[in-house]
């Protein structure tokens, strides 16, 4: 598979949220790494499914919250599928940290609520959206076996990602797009200063 037979669509819906692109050496130096960023995305699907149960459990007063333990379940299982990728093709598992670009982007919600809230979703959609795009990008790379799974993975993750912004604009109304346009700034500088040798 080359660059330029990857869906075009899926790689757009990333871009739409995010201010900074991965760039070409980022992707090439990481594509050798298989072994690492397979593991890392096994921990990121674990994290998600941690993070939007907390976020149901944690804001069980908003009904519109109640469709997060169902996509925790699908994270769970994304985390499954890829936990069997690696043993088939003998990756060790290692439970990872948050990296600092996840700590820094998650740092900047602001404390009352329901800002607090809406700051959440907002950066989990941009999580998950760069999350995606890095993916997207070292599909080309992959074994065909490997980039079908990949390209499934993907496509849930985007749902994710879009699903995340609209409880954000469902709870926040007319203040989402402005405060989401500070958010993605914030993050695209951290994309700079703290992203350098890992996926997500």
């Amino acid at each position: 598979m080359t660059q330029s037979e990857q869906d075009p669509k899926s790689l757009e819906k990333s871009k739409e949220l995010l201010e900074a692109r991965t760039s070409v050496a980022w992707s090439e130096q990481m594509a050798p790494r298989l072994s690492q960023w397979v593991m890392e995305l096994a921990s990121w699907e674990q994290d998600s499914a941690r993070r939007l149960q907390g976020i149901g459990f944690g804001y069980w007063q908003y009904p519109q919250l109640l469709s997060l333990e169902q996509l925790a379940e699908q994270a769970q299982r994304r985390y499954e599928r890829l936990i069997g990728l690696m043993l088939e093709l003998k990756i060790d598992y290692q439970a990872l940290e948050a990296s600092c670009y996840q700590v820094e982007l998650l740092a900047a919600q602001r404390l009352e609520e329901p800002s607090r809230l809406i700051d959440l979703l907002l950066i989990a959609g941009l999580l998950e959206s760069r999350c995606c795009e890095r993916l997207q990008s070292l599909l080309c790379y992959c074994e065909p076996a490997i980039t079908r799974l990949m390209s499934e993975l993907l496509e849930r993750k985007q749902e994710l990602a879009s699903r995340y912004l609209e409880l954000a604009r469902e709870l926040a109304g007319d203040e989402w797009q402005p405060r989401l346009s500070e958010l993605a700034r914030h993050e695209a500088k951290l994309l700079e200063t703290q992203m350098s040798e890992r996926l997500c």
